[in-house]
């Protein structure tokens, strides 16, 4: 019974294993996207940082 269907089984792993590997991929290119928004976040919160600073300092004077 079992050898009878081997190769549905093998199908069944071929794409089994096909689907992990689109999702693994699919995770890394959202962890790419989702670092590239935090990078850009920081970037921005730093400039408004130094804006911020440079107020205080000219209220200081």
């Amino acid at each position: 019974m079992r050898s009878q269907k081997t190769r549905k089984y093998a199908k069944y792993y071929l794409l089994l294993e096909k689907c992990i590997k689109y999702f693994n991929d699919y995770q890394n290119e959202m962890k790419d996207k989702y670092i590239i928004i935090l990078k850009n976040k920081i970037v921005q919160k730093d400039t408004e940082i130094i804006i911020k600073d440079d107020k205080i300092d000219q209220l200081i004077k």
